[in-house]
């Protein structure tokens, strides 16, 4: 013990010894000649600082209170932004001062989008602290939507980059994407609070490839999926903890896909909160491979759809050298959902589980394999129809995968089709309106165990749980 404890010591000292920023080493913008005063252009001011420091060997690069409008600053190697309580980056509402050189990206028309306010390539021990705010001012006026997407800059997005670290400041207003983590490793952001309703595709947190990333204690409210982990690229996304988050989007909260084409595994969400969203969403749909992911102790209300998996085959090759494409579906497996609840607002349809519209289902021929369901309760609105009951559901294959992409399905709690070996432990469906659909519809699975679950029914015409071309069904009341 004494030995383990010494190396540990002794690999601290070295973190933040020698290799750490020094807190003594100060650059505050206004002493490069930033006004902060709501109106000047303070970006070259502020890059001095940057560039100051980096040369010194790093430290923090200092807002003081005031407005500073810039245009995208380049975070270097060892330079931490420090935000005070009172300080906001404006982003500058002038397009050319957003170089179309730095940090564009491209994935697929017509989304080319601007370089970000803040961007980091290949760098090092970075990092954005503080109380003050990062405001984007993307709203739809200042950068429309339509019809050119790459007259809209990022936020915040960081590239090839290890050792950072992100902490309690507040984003908001992004013309786009808000925080955007692209291949990057070891990465810590904790406390931040993210506003992006200003625009379209306003993504809250997007891990673009990336390893050894936790997500810690956020607060995120968000027009597009608020914490997202997708992969443009073939590079993998593993090792990643996303806890103790309270989510809202008018999308997913908690994503995997759509974008799919390199790995994801090993993955943890647990003790998070979700409100006004489509919950969670785990979608291979362009050939990668999920694997190993665990999501416990959620709990979700005004909630579209509780949960979703999805195996395709979209196959979008995105920017891939030809013999690098997918030709087939990828794989779904090893998932474990357990602890979670969700609750139906009593007063209105559109604000509750109404909708019906959770699955798991994969693809003729291509499986999602080992899922484990446990102690999950879900209220749904009801009002399911005989007619919905009998609907035939279409497969589609190659469609991009989102809530009623099927239609109305004939489960008012889940609908699981196309797997390989599913267990589902104390599960608990209420109905808050008579509906004439089965709980659970079956379809084309292999190796089901239930046990312990109440699934309510108002039909006795339709069995609490549908079975179709099933084998190895076993339910122990």
């Amino acid at each position: 013990m004494f030995l383990f404890f010494t190396f540990m010591c002794l690999g601290f000292l070295q973190l933040n010894g020698k290799e750490n920023i020094s807190q003594s080493n100060i650059y505050a913008v206004r002493e490069y000649g930033a006004k902060g005063d709501g109106q000047t252009v303070d970006t070259k001011a502020i890059q001095a600082a940057i560039d100051k420091a980096a040369a010194e060997g790093g430290g923090i690069v200092l807002f003081t209170p005031g407005e500073y409008v810039s245009g995208s600053i380049i975070l270097k190697d060892y330079v931490v932004l420090r935000f005070e309580n009172g300080s906001i980056l404006l982003g500058s509402l002038t397009i050319s001062d957003y170089p179309e050189d730095l940090g564009v990206l491209k994935i697929g028309e017509p989304y080319v989008w601007r370089g970000p306010l803040i961007y980091a390539e290949n760098a090092r021990y970075i990092g954005i602290e503080g109380s003050g705010i990062i405001d984007g001012r993307g709203t739809r006026d200042n950068f429309p939507p339509f019809p050119r997407e790459n007259h809209r800059p990022g936020l915040v997005r960081f590239k090839d980059c290890r050792f950072v670290t992100v902490k309690e400041v507040t984003m908001r207003n992004p013309a786009c994407w808000t925080f955007h983590l692209r291949n990057c490793e070891d990465v810590i952001i904790r406390d931040i609070r993210l506003n992006s309703n200003s625009n379209r595709n306003n993504d809250g947190i997007d891990v673009d490839g990336g390893k050894r990333i936790s997500i810690i204690g956020c607060n995120i409210n968000s027009e597009d999926d608020a914490i997202v982990l997708k992969s443009f690229e073939r590079e993998k996304v593993c090792d990643i903890v996303i806890a103790d988050c309270i989510l809202a989007s008018t999308c997913s909260a908690i994503k995997i896909g759509t974008e799919t084409v390199g790995d994801f595994e090993n993955i943890s969400i647990s003790n998070c909160v979700i409100y006004g969203s489509r919950g969670i969403n785990l979608f291979s749909v362009d050939g990668s491979d999920i694997n190993n992911v665990t999501i416990t102790n959620i709990a979700m209300r005004d909630t579209k759809a509780a949960i979703q998996l999805r195996l395709g085959a979209r196959l979008r090759p995105y920017n891939l050298p030809k013999d690098q494409q997918f030709s087939q579906p990828g794989r779904l497996r090893n998932i474990r959902i357990a602890h979670v609840h969700a609750v139906i607002a009593q007063d209105h349809a559109s604000t509750g589980v109404d909708n019906s519209q959770n699955f798991i289902s994969g693809v003729p021929g291509h499986n999602i394999e080992n899922i484990d369901l446990s102690d999950i309760s879900i209220g749904f609105y009801g009002n399911g129809t005989a007619q919905q009951a009998k609907r035939e559901i279409p497969e589609e294959i190659k469609a991009y995968p989102k809530i009623g992409m099927f239609g109305d399905l004939p489960a008012y709690g889940f609908y699981i089709r196309h797997v390989q070996n599913i267990r589902l432990y104390n599960i608990q469906f209420q109905l808050l309106n008579p509906d004439l659909r089965s709980a659970i519809v079956f379809d084309d699975v292999d190796g089901i165990n239930i046990a312990d679950c109440l699934l309510q029914n108002s039909n006795a015409t339709a069995p609490p749980i549908s079975l179709k071309n099933v084998k190895n069904y076993h339910n122990k009341e």
